[in-house]
């Protein structure tokens, strides 16, 4: 029989670690801000759940993009794959182009399991496994608690995401855990998760469906890296140095969000020519993990920070 913990509640959600970020499993949503032409007043649509993954963002970019501006965020996720969707149209001069949907895709390492921190930070409760996972294959149970993944220690869900990230898809770590009372050491095969970043480019009006399942048939396969972008030091107390790389210029924004989906920091019309570096500091903000979103020319790339304290 597994013992009773005292838990430190994260965000007061059960969080999935090791998924290329954390959520909440039920928090999707698509948020949709218009500023009408000639206005400053914004007219706000937010989506979540079902409506969020049904509503098609294609045709309203296309049917509104002459008429305002349209500024849109949003995430969909589900057990197996995480989607971040972002569109500017401020970024596009010319509104009166169509638009067609891109996906890039990336692969990252995965564990499979729901955690919650512990107040006296001895490991990560596991709330829940995640079916045919690497976890579910090497048959952990919620309760158990782990302390160490090969020689890191595991003082909190911070440390076990830092840790898994650093991991490589089809790694073989020795995990140590409690179950009840026992210590526990096994082997796990670190396994993969996708994730999608969604945006639009203007493209030629008879290819927007054409364009559309293109993407979509090519969208699981991870993308040929042509750009370089580092957070460093992650973890931080909350001041890390961003540095981008690619083979483009153009005007590059800068956009922090928390997992709610609250930007809390943003920049853009920055001038970029190759190369970028920048001190990121949201020390003002609460321990957690945030997503740092760069858009180049309507190409966006995230990674996240993950702020720490004890």
């Amino acid at each position: 029989m597994t013992r009773f913990f005292n838990k430190l509640p994260i965000l007061g959600l059960a969080l999935f670690t090791g998924l290329g970020t954390v959520h909440a499993q039920h928090d999707q949503f698509v948020e949709i801000k218009f500023t009408p032409a000639g206005s400053s007043e914004k007219e706000v649509q937010k989506f979540v759940g079902e409506d969020a993954e049904t509503f098609d963002l294609t045709a309203y970019i296309n049917e509104n993009i002459d008429n305002g501006d349209i500024l849109i965020s949003g995430r969909l996720s589900n057990d197996i794959t995480y989607t971040r969707i972002t569109f500017d149209s401020r970024k596009f001069a010319d509104k009166n182009a169509s638009f067609c949907r891109t996906v890039r895709s990336e692969v990252k390492p995965f564990l499979g399991v729901a955690t919650s921190g512990m107040e006296d930070f001895s490991g990560v409760l596991l709330e829940r496994i995640i079916d045919n996972s690497s976890a579910a294959k090497a048959e952990f149970q919620a309760g158990d608690v782990i302390s160490y993944i090969d020689d890191r220690e595991i003082r909190s869900v911070c440390d076990l995401k830092s840790t898994i990230n650093k991991l490589e898809v089809g790694q073989q770590v020795e995990v140590t855990y409690n179950e009840g009372a026992d210590n526990i050491k096994t082997f796990l095969n670190v396994g993969s998760r996708d994730f999608k970043y969604i945006t639009w480019k203007s493209c030629e009006p008879a290819a927007v469906a054409e364009a559309e399942v293109e993407v979509i048939q090519n969208e699981v396969k991870p993308a040929i890296a042509d750009h370089a972008y580092e957070l460093f030091p992650n973890p931080s107390t909350g001041v890390s140095t961003l540095t981008f790389e690619h083979d483009s210029r153009g005007e590059l924004s800068i956009e922090i969000f928390d997992l709610q989906g609250k930007r809390i920091f943003m920049q853009d019309k920055i001038d970029f020519d190759h190369y970028f570096k920048k001190d990121i500091n949201i020390a003002n903000q609460p321990s957690g993990i945030y997503l740092v979103e760069l858009t180049l020319n309507g190409e966006s790339f995230t990674k996240e920070l993950v702020v720490q304290r004890f």
